[in-house]
């Protein structure tokens, strides 16, 4: 089976500047867990639902790992993202 077979096509994005509470307000209304963060074209990290969470004070059951710099957003560089 191939990746696009799987993925969301044209998935919803949200830009580095914008605000948690939009991302919050998109998250939730898409009923997703994840947020692909764009800037210029290019894909800048992926905002994921614990994360912002935390960054609000909202009550989330996810563990964070010790890679967690306190940073809703996950920045990526290559492979792995």
């Amino acid at each position: 089976m191939l990746v696009r077979h799987r993925m969301t096509p044209n998935p919803m994005t949200i830009g580095p500047h914008a605000m948690l509470s939009e991302a919050q307000e998109k998250m939730t209304a898409g009923h997703f867990r994840r947020l692909p963060v764009m800037d210029d074209g290019a894909l800048v990290g992926i905002l994921n639902r614990p994360r912002y969470s935390a960054a609000l004070g909202l009550r989330s059951t996810h563990q964070s790992s010790s890679r967690h710099d306190g940073d809703p957003v996950n920045y990526c560089a290559g492979y792995g993202c």
